[in-house]
């Protein structure tokens, strides 16, 4: 069975508070199934072990996480908008230092908005080793924003998981992987994990949450820094004998109308 956990984050409160309650709410897909703290930063996810009519067990459980900024949009529409929105606003710059430019500085005006138009934009982003890495984002150096300033919250950015961890994993319980890029700029990764349903029970285990911080003095360079905040949850592990989900109960094949057949 296929167990999805998403994590709701309020980015900007998380890094304001430095807390996860109240910031960072949990929900999953197996509510009808027993699930408690929906909707909370206390979410107990229940597992279903499906056992075959012998007490074998019919097969494993997996898990899938996968965070979300509250107020984030999704990283190639943020980039589509602040590149149209730069664009134009570089060309209204343009045109406003043109009409009062003197014909000897006409010449000047135009060569620095096109080393501008024709420059790179970047992000500066710190890996957890304290490296420096630079990515290319739209919305680094829009019209109007100088070294030390950026017109990107830390909301704007969705979180990342980088790591579960916790008594779970540790007892075997939960044996998590990360599918996707390493790279936590790159964008389409996540971790799954599958579970031993043999091991039934209350467990615990760690989600670590990682998020974007802007440091900047005025006049130096914007770099986001990472910082990292962990998510305690839990997960119960029961056991049931496998049901058809057509006739609701045991395995075999679907119902199906006898063919009617001609006289």
């Amino acid at each position: 069975m296929q167990n999805g956990i998403i994590l709701l984050v309020d980015v900007d409160a998380l890094l304001e508070e430095r807390r996860v309650e109240n910031n960072v709410y949990l929900l999953d897909n197996t509510k009808k199934l027993g699930s408690i703290g929906e909707g909370t930063t206390d979410l107990t996810t229940n597992i279903v072990g499906a056992l075959n009519p012998d007490g074998s067990i019919a097969g494993e459980a997996v898990m899938n996480w996968l965070p979300y900024g509250i107020a984030a949009a999704p990283n190639p529409v943020l980039r589509v908008a602040a590149r149209k929105d730069h664009g134009a606003a570089r060309f209204h710059e343009l045109l406003a230092e043109l009409k009062t430019a003197s014909p000897a500085n006409v010449a000047k005006i135009v060569a620095r908005h096109e080393k501008i138009a024709n420059q790179q934009e970047c992000a500066t982003f710190e890996r957890k080793d304290g490296r420096h890495h630079e990515v290319p984002m739209a919305f680094a150096h829009p019209a109007g924003v100088s070294k030390g300033e950026t017109t990107v919250s830390a909301g704007d950015l969705s979180p990342l998981i980088s790591d579960i961890t916790g008594p779970a994993v540790d007892n075997g319980v939960l044996y998590p992987a990360q599918y996707g890029s390493p790279d936590a700029i790159t964008e389409g990764w996540y971790w799954s994990a599958t579970v031993d349903t043999h091991k039934t029970g209350l467990h615990v285990y760690q989600i670590h949450l990682l998020v974007h911080r802007p440091v900047g003095k005025k006049g130096e360079p914007v770099v986001w820094k990472p910082e990292t905040f962990v998510v305690n949850a839990k997960i119960n592990v029961t056991a049931g004998t496998i049901a058809n989900g057509f006739t609701g109960y045991g395995p075999g094949v679907l119902p199906l109308v006898p063919q009617l057949t001609a006289a």
